[in-house]
């Protein structure tokens, strides 16, 4: 926390030096009942989204959106850095240097890194890319990673041909004691031919000599119909950054069918997906959804891996009002799940409402409440403030 404010108070000498801010700030409070003990909780999210530049300077700045969290964890209030960068743009020269903490997505070059990134365009349509410093910590917090113990150095390149080609190539690796534990390469080829949107890409695995993931996609869209195809192949990515993962991903194949049909102010849509796992087991879907601007219902059936599953779900967002929305979700699933042959009614509901009694003011409340065999009930709120302001 030390470090964060000592962070926040460098940022606003800059700006009271420099004149210029922009960004936002959040307050989060979340009231739930503890699983373990029974006790209710109020866990605080303070988040900061700050971009400060010089007045009369568009070329450089410094950008940070960092949260300060009490979790009922240990260590009470500690802070979260997600990123916290200087960019400085170079127009005559084409180019971009960023120096800090940045989420990085750029072909196989994923993750979040402290490290130095410079972006060039040497020539029209041709994009350059180079990365290179360590891996951001998985806590989160401002202490920087030392070289050996995770140095990481990637690029990647995009040239457009022309409307109809597109070509990238990345390489990425990461480094620990002198020993590389994680190296990809990676190439991908899209673009559009008449109504046809079709991308290609294929990452692979230097260390292990092998496919790291395969994806071929195409859309066709004719009138008010929208056909999609795809075949992908995925190996788990297990020193990948994780950080906004949740579950373990699987090796598998996967094949997916898709159509959709525009009736003036609705839309309906099925997807029929077929998953197969290394394990020779394979899981079927189909999605079946209705939209339109108000929000999205779907019905979804799945068999095969994991049992037999039907479930509903519905996302409403209604604009009442200029300044009023209303949001509601409702899912309820079935599961069987596999060897034990268990049963489980699930059901899910969360509805909530924004405010905005000023263009730059917020207020959001939310009610869940979530219903299966390990709670007869669980019900949570959540509000939440939000301010944005450019100085």
């Amino acid at each position: 926390m030390k470090k964060l404010i000592l962070l926040l108070l460098f940022t606003m000498s800059y700006v009271c030096a420099q004149v210029g801010i922009q960004g936002n700030i959040s307050s989060s409070f979340y009231s739930f009942e503890s699983p373990t003990n029974n006790e209710s909780r109020l866990n605080q999210y303070y988040g900061f989204n700050l971009k400060v530049k010089p007045s009369g300077n568009n070329d450089l700045y410094f950008k940070t959106y960092a949260k300060l969290i009490d979790d009922g964890s240990p260590q009470d209030w500690h802070e979260k850095i997600y990123n916290a960068y200087i960019s400085w743009n170079a127009p005559l020269a084409n180019a971009n240097l960023k120096i800090g903490r940045q989420f990085v997505y750029a072909g196989v070059v994923t993750g979040t890194l402290d490290a130095v990134a410079v972006s060039l365009e040497p020539a029209d349509n041709l994009d350059v890319r180079l990365y290179g410093g360590v891996v951001a910590p998985y806590t989160r917090d401002l202490d920087l990673t030392k070289w050996d113990d995770g140095n990481a150095l990637g690029g990647y390149s995009s040239y457009k041909i022309n409307n109809m080609i597109k070509v990238n190539a990345s390489y990425f690796q990461k480094q620990r004691n002198s020993e590389l534990y994680w190296q990809q390469a990676g190439a991908a080829l899209s673009g559009k031919v008449e109504n046809v949107f079709y991308i290609v890409r294929y990452d692979h695995n230097l260390l292990s000599s092998d496919y790291q993931s395969i994806l071929a996609n195409a859309s066709y869209m004719y009138k008010n119909w929208t056909f999609t195809g795809e075949v992908s192949s995925q190996k788990p990515k297990v020193y990948e950054d994780s950080f906004f993962s949740i579950f373990k991903l699987r090796e598998h194949n996967q094949f997916r069918l898709a159509v959709a049909h525009q009736f003036d102010a609705f839309e309906v849509g099925l997807q029929a997906i077929n998953t197969l796992y290394k394990e020779s087991e394979n899981n079927q879907q189909l999605i079946f959804t209705l939209g339109n601007n108000w929000g999205v219902a779907g019905v979804v059936y799945q068999t095969g891996f994991g049992g037999e599953n039907i479930g509903l779900y519905a996302d409403v967002n209604y604009q009442m009002l200029s300044n009023l929305r209303f949001t509601l979700h409702s899912s309820h699933y079935r599961y069987e799940r596999q060897y034990v042959q268990l049963e489980e009614e699930a059901t899910s509901f969360s509805a909530g409402v924004n405010y905005n009694p000023q263009k730059s003011l917020g207020v959001a409340l939310q009610l869940q409440q979530s219903i299966n065999s390990y709670y007869d009930s669980d019900f949570r709120g959540l509000l939440k403030l939000f301010y944005s302001f450019n100085y």
